[in-house]
């Protein structure tokens, strides 16, 4: 692993005191993904100006002219991003949608360029979004660095997988239906899902532009924190940042659902619940909630993303069928099946999940859950054996994630141990519309006190 890509905001204080040199942190990065990617098949492209010893040093006289909290911290994004340097190709072989316009870069990387990070590139994913097992049918599989024989989730697979990996301190992924918190549970490394809307979804190619969430892969809360509020648009200072106070968690009200506790596997259960005992631990009141409406709104969010999807390729389909990898162009055209009475449906049901978190986060600060119901399956793996229960692992994966898209709530996953193979457990925290600060201090509580 890469020591100096470990934490992003240690990174910030080596630079800070001289222990280490701008210079030597992109040499850093640099080499990590030249010596462990040809394994891992997490990206997809990459600058050249970075990856070239002998243009590294202009890099860094270049970038020094912009001030700023995050220079020179090297960083990737998704390759579901309009880049300027570099090609979007939404790990696919059919071009772009028209209909998605000019193919400018973004609010979310201008922000974190402006404040002097560096691309290094563009991380593998599943194509145009639209998956959860980063198979790749054109680029081929993410695999976990954890177990190489193992799926790294996806959608935004690459992104978790380079983190994870020390090849980038982090990475900017896309969020429909889990699309970052699977993977970075499935290699052990902390997502965030902000609400709905908060970080712009400009210059992303979308899938499903009711459910899409832009958000940070980083390899711990501090840094999720920092990042999130670079690519919303907050000024920031390193050293403020470092000793700001969140909210005093031990006052807060924890909620427990049965919904996310069914069908898992029993080592994801454990950890799960002893994560929960750590919070009960610190003096917090553990209350169970119910939300009935969960059950439907994992069916819902599927009309909707397939629906949103189908009418933004529709004409690509037409035009292009041998463009799109066979499964995503069946999943892709399956909307087409769709009924308009399916679509209002699904959004009336929407509006009641959306309620019904408000209605809970009256209650509680946060629910608790796991992130998968299981750890990272081998690759290749169609469906999932849960305790003897079998089920498809686009909906085993989706199962916990999707409810909170359809509400537009934010959500922090981390990890929270191994299971016996040694394979990383995510815990999933949600919490209500604009309260990333709860997940940032129970996180942040939690990996400080566990080490996890």
């Amino acid at each position: 692993m890469n020591d100096i890509s470990k934490f992003l905001l240690t990174v910030t204080k080596m630079l800070r005191n001289g222990s280490v040199s701008p210079l030597e942190v992109i040499r850093s990065s640099a080499e990590a993904i030249r010596k462990h990617d040809g394994l891992l098949n997490s990206f997809l492209s990459t600058d050249p100006n970075v990856m070239d010893p002998d243009r590294q040093e202009m890099i860094v006289n270049e970038r020094d002219r912009i001030p700023g909290a995050l220079f020179p911290i090297p960083f990737a994004v998704k390759d579901l991003f309009f880049t300027s340097a570099l090609p979007t190709t939404c790990g696919s072989k059919a071009p772009i949608p028209e209909s998605v316009g000019s193919p400018v870069q973004g609010l979310a990387v201008n922000r974190l360029v402006e404040a002097g990070a560096v691309l290094v590139g563009k991380n593998n994913l599943h194509e145009y979004a639209f998956g959860i097992t980063n198979e790749n049918d054109h680029f081929g599989p993410v695999r976990n660095p954890w177990d190489p024989s193992r799926m790294s989730g996806g959608s935004s697979g690459g992104s978790a997988a380079a983190v994870a990996a020390g090849l980038v301190p982090f990475s900017i992924g896309t969020d429909t239906r889990g699309s970052i918190r699977i993977p970075s549970a499935c290699c052990g490394v902390t997502g965030l899902k902000p609400t709905f809307g908060r970080i712009p979804v400009s210059g992303v190619v979308p899938l499903s532009r009711s459910l899409d969430h832009v958000g940070p892969i980083t390899r711990d809360v501090a840094d999720a924190e920092l990042v999130f509020s670079i690519m919303k648009g907050e000024p920031i200072n390193i050293r403020v940042l470092e000793s700001k106070e969140n909210s005093d968690p031990r006052v807060m009200k924890i909620g427990v659902c049965d919904y996310y506790f069914t069908r898992l596997n029993q080592e994801v259960s454990s950890s799960v619940h002893s994560a929960l005992g750590f919070f009960k631990g610190q003096g917090m009141e553990i209350r169970e909630v119910r939300m009935p409406i969960l059950d439907d709104a994992l069916e819902a969010s599927d009309i909707v993303s397939r629906a949103e999807g189908y009418s933004l390729h529709r004409k690509n389909l037409q035009m292009y069928p041998g463009g799109y990898g066979e499964p995503v162009a069946r999943r892709l055209g399956s909307g087409r099946e769709l009924s308009a009475a399916d679509l209002v449906e699904a959004f009336e049901v929407k509006e009641q999940v959306t309620r019904e978190f408000q209605e809970v986060f009256n209650e509680v600060d946060c629910i608790l859950a796991p992130t998968l119901p299981v750890t990272a399956p081998l690759l290749g793996t169609s469906e999932l054996d849960i305790e003897g229960w079998k089920e498809p692992i686009v909906h085993g994966f989706v199962r916990f994630n999707a409810p909170q898209n359809m509400a537009g709530v934010p959500c922090l996953t981390l990890p929270c141990g191994f299971d016996s193979a040694g394979l990383p457990i995510g815990l999933q925290l949600i919490s209500g519309h604009n309260r990333e600060d709860v997940l940032f201090a129970l996180g942040k509580l939690y990996q400080s006190e566990t080490g996890k």
